[in-house]
């Protein structure tokens, strides 16, 4: 076996120190970054830990919740005063659904009671049908779908009680004469309600020439 010269022995051992230090000083370098950065991670987590815990923790101050009841005070006196305005105007127009309902179909009904006459119909039959106010009403809720609905107080949207009538939101029907003797007149009142400051009345007559 062929003995190497000592000069390159003595090369080849300081350059394996050499490396084997570089290679310690590598990996030493690299452990110390990774602990660096596990470090600053949990150093971030935390931080937003305390950030969430502090904002979640806050709560309003006195001074704020002095501020949302006064703004909830302020809507409320402009909104009130307008729901309230806005019931009158819809209790109103149904009130007067109701009225206009009632003259379109007592008009309807005293012409078809006519053709009736003029088919042959008699006459005493027809007039015996029609001589009362509630005969009149009865046929009316038993021909015109919804109109035995109720007023805006609760009570019959039509009624032949003058007395109970007005307070009750109610159509008040009511007929003098008769078809008998040709001078039958239904009359239909509306009442003083929300935006009708006036009692309000139409007639509807057997001779086109009384009304």
């Amino acid at each position: 076996m062929r003995r190497l010269p000592i000069r390159y022995l003595a090369a080849k051992i300081f350059t394996d120190v050499i490396f084997a230090d570089s290679f310690a000083e590598i990996f030493y370098r690299q452990k110390t970054a990774n602990t660096k950065t596990a470090n600053q991670k949990t150093t971030n987590k935390s931080d937003f830990k305390k950030s969430v815990t502090y904002k979640t923790s806050g709560g309003f101050t006195l001074v704020e919740l002095m501020i949302v009841i006064a703004i909830i005070g302020v809507i409320a006196t402009f909104a009130v005063p307008a729901f309230q305005g806005y019931v009158v105007s819809a209790n109103s127009a149904k009130v007067n659904v109701h009225y206009e309902q009632a003259i379109n179909w007592s008009r309807g009904e005293m012409l078809r009671l006519r053709v009736q006459l003029s088919n042959g119909f008699d006459r005493a039959e027809v007039s015996n049908g029609r001589d009362t106010a509630q005969e009149w009403l009865d046929a009316l809720q038993a021909e015109v779908s919804g109109t035995d609905s109720t007023s805006p107080e609760g009570s019959p949207a039509y009624s032949i009680d003058p007395e109970s009538a007005g307070g009750q939101a109610s159509i008040l029907f009511a007929i003098t004469g008769s078809i008998a003797t040709g001078d039958a007149v239904v009359t239909l009142t509306r009442p003083i309600y929300g935006e009708f400051l006036a009692v309000d009345a139409t007639s509807v007559c057997w001779a086109t020439d009384d009304c």
